[in-house]
């Protein structure tokens, strides 16, 4: 039992064997001990052979070995061994609790196996079982990464009193409804969990964000800034749902609003990144070309969406001296085009400043040639400079 906590499973293992080789009787107890020990340390072939060995010896198992097995099967992320597990203990006559449910359905969730999990789920409530908050965050979390929103709603809505679920739970179902691009239900779903006294956090918050912006709903976004959880992530979708309307002009004012008044808020690359695309896609190529010119003074290495949203907008400014610099930069830089669209942004601003390209790109090979090929993504202090 002291191995067990300590997690040493070779130690347990050690100590199995020296009871065997001195004929020292091994009961269940024992047995349960050394699984969960194995179970701790991440062992599970070491757990799972135990297992077998319980029936060797001709134990009976009981539900504390099934728990123990299936939890080292939810350590190890071995969904198909919990499953096939629990169904040998089934046929076994070995009785499943809350605690073998909760194991299984979180290996399930863990392994993407959403209808699975809800399949125990189903069979948990017909054997007369009640889920814990733990349960109900594993079955809404398999909910949420298969994209399940209406089975994570209705699940949240049937479940008892008695089982608050928290705010990892609610949080699942709304990332389920984000990942649909359902933000009314999203947004329906996040009145509901304070009604319900759930203390929100900024997780869900940003889960009810995300589908706005998702859905194309910027005033909806915007609209939640004002909410104290709100964070960088936060912002930074507000960001991408006026971008996604080509509203620079919101755009830009929801990233200044970044840090202001929470100094423990800092504009990230996304925050630059997504700002530059609503600049891009709005040809706002000046805006565009500061805000490219702030991220450089800035703490922050540009990638290749940088220097693209950058390039792009004052391609469509027709502003070809600047697209060659940035251009040169990103040859300093090490930032490879990867699909050729900052070299077309140059072609757009000399095809419409009548400037010749092939000269310009020749130039631009001479200038890059001392740093060798610019095909290689890499981080460089030239990028600030």
């Amino acid at each position: 039992s002291a191995c067990e906590k300590g997690r040493r499973c070779k130690a347990v293992l050690g100590i199995m064997e020296e009871m065997e080789s001195a004929s020292v009787q091994r009961d269940a107890i024992t047995f349960n001990s050394a699984i969960s020990a194995c179970g701790n340390a991440l062992q599970l072939d070491d757990a799972i052979r135990l297992v077998d060995e319980v029936v060797r010896v001709r134990l009976r198992p009981t539900t504390v070995t099934l728990n123990a097995a299936v939890t080292a099967c939810e350590k190890g992320s071995a969904w198909e061994r919990a499953h096939a597990l629990q169904q040998g203990f089934t046929e076994a006559r070995v009785r499943a609790d809350a605690i073998t449910y909760s194991a299984a359905i979180s290996s399930c969730e863990k392994g993407l196996e959403w209808e699975l999990a809800l399949g125990l789920h189903q069979e948990m409530h017909g054997a007369g079982l009640e889920p814990d908050q733990v349960l109900c965050g594993a079955v809404l979390s398999a909910c949420e990464k298969g994209i399940q929103w209406e089975r994570a709603l209705a699940i949240l809505q049937h479940i008892r009193p008695q089982v608050q679920p928290n705010v990892v739970a609610h949080s699942a179902a709304l990332s389920a409804c984000e990942k649909a691009r359902q933000w009314e239900q999203a947004a329906s779903e996040w009145e509901a969990m304070r009604w319900r006294g759930v203390a929100a956090n900024n997780v869900a918050l940003n889960a009810v964000v995300s589908a706005c912006d998702a859905s194309g709903e910027w005033e909806q976004a915007v609209e939640r800034l004002c909410s104290p959880l709100a964070d960088t992530v936060t912002f930074n979708a507000a960001i991408s749902a006026c971008a996604g309307r080509q509203d620079w002009v919101r755009a830009m004012g929801v990233f200044a609003g970044i840090g202001v008044g929470a100094s423990s808020m800092r504009r990230d690359l996304l925050s630059f990144n997504t700002a530059g695309s609503a600049c891009e896609w709005a040809h706002a190529w000046l805006q565009g070309l500061q805000l490219f010119a702030e991220m450089r003074t800035s703490r922050l290495q540009p990638d290749f969406k940088s220097f693209r949203s950058a390039a792009r907008a004052v391609g469509h400014g027709s502003r070809w001296l600047q697209a060659f610099e940035i251009l040169d930069i990103m040859g300093r830089c090490r930032v490879e085009d990867l699909d050729g669209s900052a070299w077309s942004a140059l072609a757009w601003a000399c095809e419409g400043a009548g400037v010749l390209f092939s000269p310009a790109r020749c130039v631009w090979a001479r200038r890059t040639s001392q740093w060798g090929s610019p095909s290689t993504v890499k981080s460089s202090r030239m990028c600030r400079s």
